[in-house]
């Protein structure tokens, strides 16, 4: 089955939208007999991966086109070529669908729609517009705003299948646009180095290690490990450790300069050094739409996990993580520093191959886009 998947995310610099994107590719192609066309919508700051048959249009090379992109009524990762070009390749003929792997393309999904009614359109949001409400801050915020909830509304309309993260996620689809969707959690394709030698045994007198990773430029990120080391810091037993890991996560490096218990560190090339030297990944996030992409990484490494009810949203058999405030960190936290549980958890793992895994995504789109279970 021939299908054409549109990504703004495919591309982008490492963070949780680029790991899903390129799983949803994967396993549309695992799903679809390896016939996929991918289309990648670029910004200036994405690093190009080139694949055969791969489809690329640059966006926009520098602040004045992105603006002129804005006033053009389209946000960054779209704009008038990027529309041009989509239409033309989806309108050959060859496809059985069009999968647009993001909100963004609703011009483009309502003009696909009315000059071929019988193509058929999926859209996935990794995140549904919550307030449904232009911001002031800045007239760039006004400008990003108003084409957004534009957009968002044109893919709600004319898209013949929506697909969102979780039931919070559809709550608000369905009350805002009066249409069903279909829900697919986070999956993510295995990257995990699970070398048995390679994860450090414990001593009880060794740092005990916590991780968050994330990145830098989200601002629930920033606020959740503000909080963390505000709050929970100082509860902790004086042998644990705080690693910040992150894009753009190090212009926080001064902020916490004070404290020795406190490492922050900027994009990095293999995460797997940071996961198979943790003991515990924490998600202290408290806003935010969608999924936390930084949860299922966590399965995957096989990792002992804590995390606020926001970051477990979505999320199933993980009931037993969930801290809701400072002191419930800090006291299951020092229990394991007092007992030392393995970094590296088996039930964790099971978890991400069972539900959260490239081959769960898979049959999730199997059942999806051809009706086969």
């Amino acid at each position: 089955m021939r299908f054409l998947f549109v990504s703004n995310y495919y591309d982008d610099v490492p963070c949780g939208g680029r790991n899903l994107a390129r799983t949803h590719y994967a396993a549309l192609n695992e799903a679809c007999g390896h016939e996929g066309v991918l289309l990648s919508t670029l910004s200036e700051f994405h690093t190009r991966q080139d694949l055969p048959g791969k489809i690329s249009v640059m966006c926009a090379r520098n602040k004045l086109q992105k603006l002129a992109n804005l006033l053009g009524g389209r946000i960054q990762g779209f704009s008038a070529e990027a529309e041009r070009v989509i239409l033309s390749e989806a309108l050959t003929g060859k496809y059985s669908f069009v999968w647009f792997d993001d909100r963004i393309y609703g011009s483009a999904i309502q003009a696909l729609k009315q000059k071929a009614p019988n193509l058929r359109l999926y859209t996935f949001y990794h995140t549904v517009y919550s307030s449904g409400k232009i911001r002031f801050h800045s007239l760039g915020q006004y400008w990003k705003d108003k084409n957004l909830i534009r957009h968002e509304g044109l893919a709600a309309k004319f898209s013949d299948v929506n697909v969102v993260l979780n039931d919070r996620e559809r709550r608000i689809f369905t009350g805002r646009y009066g249409r069903d969707c279909l829900v697919m959690p986070i999956c993510l394709e295995d990257t995990a180095e699970l070398i048995p030698e390679k994860v450090p045994s414990q001593r009880k007198n060794e740092p005990f290690r916590i991780l968050f990773v994330g990145g830098g430029k989200h601002s629930p990120n920033v606020q959740g490990v503000r909080w963390f080391a505000r709050e929970v810091m100082p509860l902790l037993d004086e042998r644990a450790e705080f690693w910040i890991v992150g894009t753009y996560m190090d212009r926080l490096a001064g902020e916490f300069s004070g404290d020795s218990r406190i490492f922050v560190r900027g994009r990095a090339d293999d995460l797997g050094e940071y996961y198979r030297s943790a003991d515990v990944v924490v998600g202290p996030i408290f806003s935010g739409g969608g999924m936390m992409t930084k949860t299922t990484e966590a399965l995957m490494w096989g990792k002992n996990y804590l995390a606020t009810g926001h970051a477990l949203t979505g999320y199933e058999g993980l009931e037993d993580c969930r801290c809701g405030t400072a002191q419930e960190f800090a006291d299951r936290i020092n229990a394991m520093i007092a007992a030392r549980p393995a970094k590296y958890s088996p039930e964790m793992r099971r978890l991400y191959e069972e539900k959260y895994s490239l081959s769960a995504m898979t049959k999730m789109f199997r059942e999806i886009v051809t009706g086969v279970k």
